[in-house]
């Protein structure tokens, strides 16, 4: 008669066995080798830490087994196993004379015990096992069913992670901030718009250290002349703002747009992704980017604009609503809709990705997008509160704080259209003269940063979609963990 107690107890060491194949990330089936009442090998299923198919914790038990007894054959043993063996396990059991198998889950897709086939009985082998099954079954089953469920919910996972983008807000997506969100399984993107081509590659080449697959964003230049004297009577609207932070006073800076010198620097990195802003680029670098395999991305604020993405050879269209924070990517007259609407007349009109944003704040927003045809959802506002965003301290405190949307649509720190937390700024500069874009953008700079120095939330610009109060702070990881 079979020793039920004794098989129950050697079951339970390959269990073990099992959950630390488990904590490994491998398959959790364990086995042992029993020898005249004694363990002499012990293992677990190494597929995935080793890389090799033949890591079968049946095949590593019987190679421990073979150099303990100094045999290849492994008469008067028996070997407990979680799972029912596969066709290799099974040959190789039966090439080691292993007299008897005991095992405890069936597998109806792999077993060659007795689910499949019966190799383990089939009499025209010149070598046949007894065997029990069943033993600890329920147990051997559970931690194999636990494993698969998430292993299922962190491939549902991994897919989710990749239909959402980090939103590119010059001056804040630091790289720091697009390796963080690469690391939380997203794809990041740098915004390069104002930056010179010498300090784009070093950006560029900062997050190339960890990795190549991110967005880089660009501006593509507007044709918008201005002239000194407004720029003269636009900063003098400014000076009484300077003199309250004690700023002296400061010749006009030079108005400066590296665009070109911007795409040599990007082709020549070899990243992944490139998206444009305020407009298509020329034709020249659509096609040289298209040769290296770039995926380009443009930003669309109206049906007009999509269509005209999609001529130029975009390959995904950024969808943009009017919820959204900061300056959006329009460059053409049109109807500024809600992303819900405009997300749907842009589906209607283009036959490429699109990827949805403007006010994504939450799972369920992600959830909404998503099932409404987009590709992916670009978040920014969502993370301007986390550790690794380059936001200054004020920005992020004001954020927290807000409870609801205090966002107004403003000309006064950039010259374009944006949208921010209102402050005195914003307030008194509505009748004022602004420079156009971008030459209020470079007369606002040293007001805005010494604002900013100074933890002085009425002269700084705080861009923010209209679910700016749903930020939340934490590292990068963290909040994304909670959509």
């Amino acid at each position: 008669m079979r020793d039920f107690s004794k098989d129950a107890y050697f079951m339970q060491l390959a269990l073990d066995e099992a959950k630390q194949a488990a904590r490994l990330g491998e398959v959790p089936i364990g086995a042992i080798i029993v020898y005249k009442d004694q363990v002499i090998a012990n293992t677990h299923n190494l597929c995935e830490t080793t890389q090799n198919p033949t890591a079968h914790a049946e095949l590593l038990a019987i190679e421990q087994a073979c150099r303990y007894l100094d045999d290849w054959r492994l008469e008067e043993t028996t070997l407990y196993v979680t799972l029912e063996p596969c066709p290799m396990c099974a040959g190789a059991i039966l090439q080691a004379r292993i007299p008897r198998v005991v095992y405890g889950a069936k597998d109806d897709k792999a077993g060659c015990v007795h689910s499949l086939y019966e190799l383990l009985n089939d009499e025209r082998f010149n070598h046949q096992c007894r065997v029990t099954q069943g033993v600890l079954a329920p147990q051997c089953k559970q931690i194999l069913q636990h494993f698969f469920a998430e292993v299922r919910a962190q491939n549902k996972r991994r897919k989710r992670m990749q239909t959402i983008i980090q939103a590119p807000m010059a001056g804040v997506s630091t790289p720091a901030f697009v390796i963080a969100a690469h690391e939380a399984g997203i794809l990041g993107s740098f915004g390069a718009g104002y930056l010179t081509a010498e300090q784009t590659k070093l950006a560029i080449d900062e997050i190339k250290k960890v990795t190549s697959r991110f967005v880089v964003n660009v501006f593509v230049p507007e044709n918008i002349a201005f002239t000194t004297a407004q720029m003269e009577e636009a900063y003098r609207a400014i000076r009484p703002f300077e003199r309250q932070l004690n700023l002296h006073e400061q010749p006009l800076p030079e108005v400066q747009q590296h665009f070109h010198s911007q795409l040599e620097v990007i082709l020549e990195a070899g990243i992944s992704h490139v998206s444009f802003t305020f407009g298509i680029p020329p034709a020249i670098w659509i096609e040289r980017f298209k040769k290296r395999g770039v995926t380009l991305i443009g930003t669309a604020t109206t049906v007009e604009e999509a269509i005209v993405n999609e001529r130029a050879g975009m390959d995904m269209i950024v969808v943009q609503g009017i919820e959204a924070g900061g300056h959006r990517g329009t460059f053409l007259t049109g109807e500024q809709l809600p992303l819900k609407q405009l997300l749907k007349n842009v589906g209607r009109a283009v036959n490429i990705p699109l990827i949805a944003a403007g006010g994504i704040a939450t799972k369920a927003h992600i959830d909404y997008y998503l099932a409404k045809g987009a590709s992916a959802v670009q978040i920014g506002t969502a993370l301007l509160a986390t550790d690794e965003s380059g936001a200054s301290l004020i920005h992020k405190q004001t954020l927290l704080a807000n409870t609801q949307d205090t966002t107004v649509l403003t000309r006064a720190f950039s010259g374009k259209t944006a949208r921010g937390i209102t402050n005195t700024f914003i307030q008194e500069m509505a009748c004022a003269p602004i420079a156009p874009y971008p030459a209020q953008h470079f007369l606002t700079a040293r007001l805005r940063s010494e604002s900013a120095k100074q933890h002085n939330a009425q002269f700084v610009s705080m861009w923010s979609g209209v679910n700016g109060h749903l930020a939340q702070a934490g590292s990068l990881k963290s909040v994304i963990e909670t959509l």
